[in-house]
């Protein structure tokens, strides 16, 4: 018995002794594997700054296609591995789906003005008082881009540009703003007033103003698919808590009606907001032709904003050529 169990004994050491190198040559291959993938021309870290500026070049007038995403980002979307690699009806309230939070967790950094060229007599003034707010960009995360309503307005600016109407993006730093005056985040408004009403002492020009945000609601309320292109959906939000506001829900009003026109289901309706723990004025009172617009939500693509933006930018331009403000 005492010679069975050593030779038993005998046996599992050759095995382990047999098992040791072959482990020792997994590991390794895992390891060479591992850094061949993640060699540096596997991955691109690209900017804000560079992605605005490809942005803007292709114009997005359709959903971005696989193969320029491919060229851009060195990635092939289509395979996962690579991954690895690097009326009443116009008047809608939306309480089960607009969140009105004093801050939105889901933010980014400040892009800077990739094209920070002067505009001679501007028409339209865009500005973002929450200045931060950021789209969906779980696929972009790794190359360091992060669009967010800023970007958004950039390419808005870039498409009214195209359309002969002068455009102007308000370009300050909301947030510095707010830590030089010591001011908490639902005190933007507060940080955008005296830009916009500069804005209008510099540009006697200037016609419509629009402040861009996202909304933070459900992916199925902020999004259209039409065909095979995503659209970013519509919201306009008036704040009622100023005595003229019926002239702002009447810029509203004409902006919503054209875009339902285009299709009914790209709008989300008019948002009339007052009462407790909202704003109620948003800066509206400052003039008429003062817009508050939600593009899209937090779960909707750059690319969703940008595809709705090439047609925002052709209403406002049929807007101002109507109303002649």
């Amino acid at each position: 018995m005492k010679k069975r169990f050593k030779s038993k004994k005998n046996r599992y050491s050759k095995k382990i002794e047999f098992l040791i190198p072959l482990a020792i040559l997994i590991i390794l291959a895992f390891i060479f594997t591992i850094k061949h993938l993640f060699k540096k021309e596997y991955h691109t870290n690209l900017s804000n700054t560079t992605f605005m500026n490809y942005l803007i070049l292709h114009q997005l007038s359709t959903t971005t296609s696989t193969n320029s995403l491919d060229n851009l980002l060195n990635i092939n979307l289509q395979n996962p591995t690579s991954l690895i690699k690097y009326s009443l009806n116009d008047l809608v309230t939306f309480k089960e789906f607009h969140t009105d939070t004093f801050e939105d967790n889901n933010t980014s950094d400040y892009i800077e003005d990739p094209d920070p060229t002067p505009v001679n007599e501007p028409i339209v003034y865009i500005y973002n008082s929450h200045q931060t707010e950021s789209y969906e960009f779980k696929a972009l995360a790794d190359y360091n881009i992060e669009p967010n309503v800023l970007m958004a307005s950039y390419l808005l600016r870039e498409k009214l540009n195209d359309l002969q109407i002068p455009t102007l993006v308000e370009t300050t730093n909301i947030s510095d703003i707010l830590v030089a005056n010591k001011w908490p985040y639902y005190r933007s408004y507060d940080a955008t007033r005296p830009l916009i009403e500069q804005a209008q002492k510099d540009h006697p020009s200037l016609k419509l103003f629009i402040d861009l945000h996202r909304d933070s609601s459900i992916r199925d309320a902020t999004t259209l698919t039409k065909g095979n292109i995503t659209y970013a959906k519509v919201l306009f939000v008036v704040g009622k808590e100023h005595d003229n506001y019926e002239a702002n829900l009447s810029t509203a009003t004409n902006l919503n009606n054209k875009i339902k026109a285009i299709d009914e289901n790209l709008s989300r309706g008019i948002y009339l907001k007052e009462g407790a723990g909202v704003n109620g004025i948003y800066n509206q009172d400052i003039s008429p032709n003062s817009v508050l617009i939600e593009l899209g939500g937090q779960y909707n693509t750059i690319e969703e904003a940008s595809n709705t933006i090439n047609l925002l930018a052709n209403i406002i331009s049929e807007y101002l050529k109507e109303t002649n403000v």
